[in-house]
């Protein structure tokens, strides 16, 4: 049987699955913050790990490049006299021309050649190669350009760097603690023209912009005085000192105190003896004085021997003389008694 109605199917849609259903909302992905703070983490770690090792690498490449220096220098200043210390000077001055000494501090680190440069900036970032960069962290212990590079001034100011791994002059700001200060109160610098052995007298903790950078002076007045003032602002109390008058050649070893402040230590210290032609140190000067007063003290007993020995001689000529002249008188006394009965045998 024929359908009445015959369906019409061309309009048909078929359905779509869901139809009728809540639309499904699109899942956000889990940890897509914390996944970005991850990496931004391990970036951070990786440089940081990067800079620390280029530290440590530039670290060793100074100790490196001054243990080769100090093998280079045969610096013989263990176990030797203080005139026997010495360094190759001709070796080093053909590694860097701009040497003028060496210092060392026993039971420190610091041993280590001087130069001096145009300025105070150069050497902060150069070794004693002359490289520069990374590979020069420590730069050089340098004498400053306001100096004579003959250490001829009555002030000779050294700078150095204060390293974290303790090398150069880091053992410096040590000295502020009172203990160390006394436990280390010799210094040596030795210099082509001679050596110094020098004594601390004070440590000085300023601000960076301390005018105590001072090399020469108006007069031996205004010396002592800018002495006097260092000793005054030390922060440890030193004993045994020579006194200020008698001080004719002092040095200053400054460096950074590492602090947020960026301040300064300052370690002085004169000269007590010297074997560098016309220098005298204060222990050489009281020697000397010691001597003449010796000398002197013999010289006077000796003149003192001959006074007696001379007085000796005139007692002697005046006991002799009342001597004589007691004998004298007997002699005379007899004569005088013969004399006499001769007189009277005449006159009977």
């Amino acid at each position: 049987m024929a359908d009445q109605f015959p369906q019409n199917y061309s309009n048909y849609q078929p359905v779509t699955p869901g139809y009728g259903r809540r639309p499904e909302i699109p899942k956000k992905k889990k940890g897509g913050v914390w996944r970005v703070i991850f990496w931004l983490a391990l970036i951070v770690l990786i440089g940081a790990l990067v800079a620390l090792g280029a530290i440590i690498w530039s670290y060793l490449q100074g100790q490196k490049t001054y243990e080769e220096i100090a093998v280079t220098a045969d610096v013989q200043v263990q176990e030797v006299t203080f005139e026997e210390m010495a360094v190759d000077w001709d070796a080093l001055l053909a590694v860097n021309p701009d040497l003028v000494g060496w210092i060392y501090i026993p039971g420190t680190v610091i041993n280590y050649p001087i130069v001096q440069g145009n300025d105070d900036q150069y050497y902060l970032y150069h070794d004693f190669k002359g490289s520069e960069g990374y590979i020069a962290t420590f730069g050089c212990i340098f004498l400053s350009a306001d100096n004579d590079g003959t250490f001829a001034d009555e002030n000779n100011v050294i700078y150095g760097h204060h390293l974290n791994d303790g090398s150069m002059f880091a053992a410096i700001a040590d000295f502020g603690d009172t203990g160390v200060f006394n436990e280390h109160r010799t210094v040596y610098v030795l210099t082509p023209e001679g050596n110094y052995e020098l004594k601390t007298m004070s440590i000085v903790h300023c601000e960076a912009d301390d005018p105590l950078a001072q090399a020469r002076f108006e007069s031996t007045e205004s010396y002592h005085e800018y002495l006097q003032d260092k000793v005054d602002r030390s922060v440890v109390t030193p004993s045994g000192l020579a006194p200020i008058d008698d001080i004719t050649k002092s040095f200053v070893f400054a460096t950074c105190d590492n602090l947020a402040s960026d301040g300064r230590w300052a370690l002085f210290a004169y000269v007590t003896k010297s074997t560098v032609p016309g220098v005298e140190g204060t222990d050489q000067l009281t020697d000397s004085a010691d001597a003449n007063a010796a000398e002197q003290s013999v010289t006077g007993a000796d003149a003192a021997e001959v006074d007696m020995t001379d007085q000796d001689a005139d007692n002697s000529d005046g006991a002799e003389q009342p001597e004589q002249g007691i004998e004298a008188g007997i002699d005379d006394a007899e004569d005088a008694q013969a004399i006499a009965d001769g007189a009277r045998d005449a006159v009977s």
